[in-house]
């Protein structure tokens, strides 16, 4: 009860401090948004959890930290939530919430939001998006979601609406053609937007990718180490296949001058050939005095 007493102390002072620090925790002007000043407590037991709420999962080390520090410091900064019959929704500030139902405290201070559903969703997804709060999988979804319930007609057109680039979206959404199990660790934390972006250069080539998701898990590779190695890997493909080419075309050009046996070597950006062995060199001289046009 004590400690109960204690936050709700340190959140009295944090409401009676809100005006001075309006720069700070002012949200932008939006209507339906209400002054901070008009922030109140809300008895926790009245608020409900949003159904639509991007974020599916908490990781439990940042709620247990979160909690922790409600119970020393109070809730820094009011929760959002808009009406619903008797009760409240809450539209931005889940984590605030749960953290403060595990601290004990009975109510919370909440800003109440004259939105609708589609206004309250699309402000829930940009202050996910743009705060990282959303793992790669969870934002494919909540994009999704959003582009469905808008009726939007392009992914450029989502872009737009969350202050997101097109190829940034398209990054995303992208991760929707990866194996459901990769989606499903990017989804919990185990993997990376950045890993599931170097995995799914290989979609065409599933025998790599499973090589690649190997090393990444063996060799507890980070998201920009996982995409540096898919570009390497593609361009060692890339260089094996140039080779191939030219020691076909070589070989054309061998036999004409009756040579039997050579090497192909890269050196930087030369192309050599080496350990070149004639045959007779009569028949050498031969082909050379025929002048046999070259293959090209």
């Amino acid at each position: 009860m004590e400690a109960h007493q204690a936050v709700q102390n340190a959140n009295v002072n944090l409401l009676d401090s809100y005006q001075d620090n309006s720069k700070i925790l002012q949200p932008k002007s939006k209507s339906g948004i209400r002054n901070l000043n008009e922030a109140k407590w809300i008895s926790i037991e009245l608020i409900s959890e949003n159904p639509d709420q991007p974020r599916k999962t908490v990781p439990e080390k940042s709620l247990i930290e979160l909690t922790e520090s409600i119970r020393q410091r109070g809730v820094l900064q009011p929760i959002r939530v808009r009406p619903n019959g008797d009760r409240y929704i809450i539209i931005a500030g889940e984590r605030r919430y749960k953290a403060s139902k595990k601290a004990g405290l009975q109510e919370i201070p909440a800003i109440i939001c004259s939105q609708n559903e589609q206004e309250a969703f699309m402000d829930s997804i940009i202050e996910n998006l743009h705060r990282k709060d959303l793992n790669a999988m969870e934002k494919v979804e909540a994009l999704e979601q959003l582009k469905e319930s808008m009726e939007l007609p392009s992914w450029e057109e989502v872009g737009r609406q969350v202050g997101l680039t097109k190829r940034h979206i398209l990054n995303l959404i992208g991760l929707r053609a990866l194996p459901e199990a990769i989606q499903d660790e990017i989804r919990h934390g185990v993997l990376t937007e950045k890993h599931g972006r170097a995995l799914r250069s290989f979609l065409s080539k599933p025998e790599i990718m499973n090589k690649l998701y190997e090393r990444i898990k063996n060799e507890k590779l980070s998201g920009g180490e996982a995409i540096e190695m898919a570009r390497s890997i593609k361009k060692n493909k890339n260089s094996a296949k140039e080779l191939e080419t030219i020691r076909k075309t070589a070989t054309k050009l061998m036999n004409i001058l009756a040579v039997v046996d050579f090497s192909v070597y890269r050196s930087g950006e030369m192309i050599e050939l080496k350990n070149i062995v004639y045959s007779l060199a009569e028949k050498t001289d031969q082909v050379i005095r025929s002048q046999t046009p070259l293959p090209y």
